[in-house]
């Protein structure tokens, strides 16, 4: 399946098909874009969780040990990127 979007991409650009993109409205990328992250979100969840194959909430209930200090972690590089600035910044 990744090999696909890897020819659609390569495709796309010796079609010189880039300039059709441009035309999506902001709204349509915005969505294309959550959605992404909503399932790379809850796949990492799923990995945390010690069962990438079934995604329920017994499985990272069962597994909250595992789950709880991944989610803290990636709260707090958010919170981090966010908050503080860097240091060659402004």
């Amino acid at each position: 399946m990744l090999a696909l979007l890897g020819l659609g991409l390569v495709l796309v650009g010796k079609l010189r098909l880039a300039q059709y993109v441009q035309m999506l409205p902001t709204c349509v990328v915005g969505g294309y874009l959550a959605f992404i992250g909503w399932f790379c979100g809850m796949s990492g969840v799923a990995l945390m969780a010690g069962s990438p194959t079934d995604m329920s909430v017994t499985v990272v209930v069962q597994n909250y040990v595992f789950v709880v200090p991944g989610v803290v972690g990636g709260l707090f590089i958010y919170l981090a990127v966010t908050r503080l600035r860097h240091i060659a910044g402004k």
